[in-house]
């Protein structure tokens, strides 16, 4: 005997019910493997950073390109004492600008806004961002923040770099692992920024990656600082591809007298357990249509 219409309704409402059940984690898995790729070619954060006390200041800065280059630089007191003469020194390219000074008391926010020249052409840059502050004992700190800032349309770079911490002994040290995918040369420009009361030798250095292969420099650093903090490290590669100056940067903790601990997963393991759950899910959505199909139509087989 046939089925009315209103079960022809039912079973087609559930099979599309099925269908999106089904594509939607493959959709997700997609987007963040599209997200992993982005992430692995121009920036990948370090896998390994230290365990410890954070600095008492959180620093974030966005940059928009219009006739010029908009610069916003946020800080917050994230530690439990306010902290006096706050002070925001921006760079990028050749120019410097500094901000009006500010007091934040613990959870407070300050936010500067500042303008440069735009670039005359497509080009990626480091924005270089240092706060200066004085904690309620007087003594004065700093807290160094870095980011590529890339004119609208240039295309990904065939580098990667990963940055993470590393044992060593009386001292704090990193490695960066810079890998080039290109069949030629990759000369490149690594400089180090720390805490500027720090110190680390040298600064910036020269580095040749040889075609499709990778290295490893080490970065020690100097910090005499209080033992069990933390401090972050920004890892500056600058170098040209196509003609076109280009900009990574990669960013970890260093722990004084802390050791290392894993920081997370890889941005590209994040985009294979993407995939796993979306196969999962895949997988629970035609077994629940296959119920279902069976519950409208129990003659058929399961």
């Amino acid at each position: 005997m046939g089925k009315s219409a209103t079960d022809l309704a039912r079973s087609v409402v559930l099979r599309k019910r099925s269908l999106v059940a089904g594509s939607a984690p493959l959709c997700l898995a997609a987007c963040m493997a599209r997200r992993a790729r982005w992430l692995g070619v121009v920036l990948l954060v370090t896998s390994r950073a230290a365990a410890g006390a954070l600095p008492p200041l959180a620093v974030s800065a966005e940059a928009t390109f219009a006739t010029g280059v908009h610069v916003v630089v946020v800080a917050e007191n994230t530690g439990g004492e306010p902290l006096r003469e706050v002070r925001a020194e921006v760079r990028y390219r050749l120019a410097e600008r500094h901000g009006e000074p500010a007091s934040l008391a613990p959870g407070e926010r300050h936010q500067w806004s500042i303008e440069f020249a735009a670039p005359d052409g497509p080009r990626g840059d480091p924005l270089i961002v240092l706060l200066r502050w004085q904690d309620p004992a007087g003594a004065r700190h700093s807290l160094p923040y870095a980011r590529a800032v890339e004119t609208p349309g240039l295309l990904p770079t065939e580098a990667q770099v990963l940055l993470e911490s590393a044992p060593a002994e009386g001292h704090e040290r990193a490695v960066v692992r810079i890998t080039n995918a290109t069949p030629a040369p990759l000369r490149a420009r690594l400089v180090a920024l720390i805490p500027e009361e720090f110190f680390t030798t040298p600064e910036a250095q020269p580095v040749e990656v040889p075609p499709r292969q990778s290295v490893a420099v080490p970065i020690d650093v100097q910090s005499h600082g209080v033992p069990g903090t933390t401090y972050p490290l920004h890892a500056i590669l600058q170098f040209e591809q196509g003609g076109v100056p280009r900009t990574i940067v990669a960013g970890t903790l260093l722990g004084i007298g802390v050791t290392a601990q894993p920081a997370g997963l890889r941005p590209l393991t994040v985009g294979g357990a993407a995939l796993v759950l979306a196969v999962a899910g895949v997988l629970a959505a035609n077994r629940a249509a296959a119920r279902r199909r069976h519950i409208d139509d129990p003659s058929r087989p399961t």
